[in-house]
C-alpha cells in the first residue's frame, strides 16, 4: 500500500511541476510590479505641488489637516505595497526552490522505479 501511494505522489509531482513553476513566476512578477508601484507612490506623493503647499503652510483649517493626513496615508501605503511586494518575492523564490528540489527527487524516484 505505501508503495502505491508513493508512486501516486511521484506522478502527481511530475505532472504539476510546470504549472506550479509558471504560477510562482507570475507571483514573482506581481511582487516586482507591486514593489515598483509602492516606491513610485511614495516618491510621487512628495513631488505634488499641492502637497508641498500644504506642508509649507500651517494647518489653519480642517481641510488642510485632512489633506496632510491623506498624503501621509498615501506615503504609508507606498511603503506597505513595497514591503508586501518584497515579501511575496521572497516567499515565491523559497517555494520555487522547494518545488525544484521535490521535482528532482520525484525524477530520481521515477528513474529508480524504471530500473
Amino acid at each position: 500500500m505505501p508503495q502505491r501511494s508513493l508512486e501516486a505522489i511521484v506522478k502527481k509531482r511530475l505532472k504539476q511541476y510546470k504549472t506550479e513553476r509558471i504560477v510562482l513566476l507570475l507571483l514573482i512578477a506581481v511582487g516586482v510590479i507591486l514593489t515598483l508601484a509602492g516606491i513610485g507612490v511614495y516618491f510621487y506623493v512628495g513631488k505634488l505641488t499641492l502637497v508641498q503647499k500644504t506642508y509649507a503652510t500651517p494647518p489653519k483649517n480642517f481641510m488642510m489637516f485632512e489633506l496632510r493626513l491623506l498624503c501621509d496615508y498615501a506615503r504609508a501605503l507606498g511603503v506597505i505595497f513595497s514591503l508586501i511586494g518584497v515579501v511575496s518575492i521572497i516567499l515565491a523564490l523559497d517555494r520555487l526552490a522547494f518545488s525544484k528540489e521535490s521535482y528532482r527527487v520525484a525524477l530520481y524516484i521515477d528513474s529508480q522505479k524504471e530500473e
